[in-house]
């Protein structure tokens, strides 16, 4: 499918990033409403409210508010930009590039599973953030990506998956569970098991627990941390069925899997069009420092986590992939396609804009990234 001004490219090799239309600055802040509730994310120990910078962070510790954006000078202090960062361990070298490289501290962050951070970016509460694919899709009109940097995978990813007491074509009919933590996860699951596979189960929305999922469903969708230690250790010992969800797409379809984009609201990048560009080019300084020292990272975390040094490393190198190019792109289409429509929110044709690489969105167009 040809790229068309309505749209976006259905085609890997037409599939050419286009600037951002971005509205005018608006006067004050947009209208808030409060989150919905959520679960908590994995190893947080309350979903009440994300945690924050600037509750206890690096916000209070300044004294005397923010400071000034590094080389703006002396003047009236700026709003740090609000950040949403995914408290998971598929963004935690992120987290430690962004600490290593000092930019941590000229952001006020959000620190919450990507359900939390896709109602805060989309209700406007931050104004950058990792926002899952589908919620950004369905906010696709008030947000912009940015290119370069994603959080998906090529391959088997090994932190969303289904979990199956019964082979996949046995599933017809039968109840499954759903984890509550990502709704991109969950739609993906139903799409291979209607479309890939051909079944259609009864599905049932729980908390991520798979014991308590298993108890009374024959399957259960889990990601994040808690799938990574369901594979290792309760499935060998329950005798489940394993199947990588992304694997399954990259099977289907010959594309990469993109779980979460980083975004931003549109309005931000007009009124602050060279702060956005700032923090772009510190999460790939950020991404990038921390791939080449990804080893420190992981000796480092495996004494605090349930996972040694070696599956760390096997996931952050192999599994996971921070990118996003055209082929990201062409998978982010065709995710639209074959999920967009009536009641999913956004049309199969949704525009997606990606931020140009100049610090001004009026300097130049999108870089080419074939």
């Amino acid at each position: 499918m040809s790229t068309q001004t309505t749209g976006i490219s259905h085609s890997a090799d037409a599939a050419k990033l286009r600037p951002a239309r971005l509205p005018a600055p608006r006067d004050g802040e947009p209208a808030l409403t409060a989150p919905a509730p959520a679960h908590p994310a994995s190893g947080s120990a309350s979903g009440s409210a994300p945690a924050s910078a600037s509750q206890g962070g690096f916000r209070d510790a300044c004294q005397g508010g923010p400071e000034p954006w590094p080389g703006t000078g002396a003047g009236p202090a700026r709003r740090r930009p609000r950040f949403g960062h995914i408290s998971f361990l598929n963004c935690l070298p992120l987290y430690w590039g962004l600490a290593k490289t000092g930019s941590l501290i000229d952001l006020d962050v959000t620190r919450a599973s990507p359900e939390v951070l896709s109602a805060a970016l989309a209700q406007g509460r931050l104004d950058v953030s990792a926002i899952s694919l589908l919620e950004f899709l369905r906010h696709a009109d008030d947000l912009v990506v940015l290119p370069d940097i994603a959080v998906g995978s090529l391959g088997d990813v090994r932190s969303c998956l289904i979990l199956s007491r019964l082979p996949l074509e046995e599933l017809d009919g039968a109840p499954v569970a759903l984890g509550s933590a990502s709704r991109t996860s969950v739609r993906l699951a139903r799409l291979l098991l209607a479309e890939r596979v051909g079944v259609r189960p009864v599905y049932h929305t729980t908390p991520p627990d798979l014991t308590a999922m298993l108890r009374e469903h024959q399957a259960a969708v889990l990601i994040g941390d808690v799938a990574l230690h369901a594979a290792l250790h309760q499935a060998p010992a329950l005798g489940l069925h394993v199947h990588d969800l992304s694997g399954m797409w990259r099977e289907w379809t010959g594309l990469p899997f993109v779980f979460a984009v980083f975004a931003a609201r549109k309005e931000f990048a007009a009124r602050e069009p060279r702060l956005l560009h700032r923090v772009h080019q510190d999460l790939l300084e950020a991404r990038d420092l921390s791939l080449q020292e990804i080893d420190l990272i992981c000796e480092q975390t495996a004494e605090w986590e349930t996972f040694d040094r070696d599956t760390l490393r096997d996931y952050y190198v192999h599994a996971l992939d921070f990118s996003f190019g055209p082929r990201h792109l062409a998978a982010v289409t065709e995710f639209a396609r074959l999920t967009g429509g009536p009641g999913a929110g956004f049309p199969a044709d949704v525009r997606v804009d990606v931020l140009g690489t100049a610090p001004d969105p009026a300097a130049g167009p999108a870089r080419d990234l074939r």
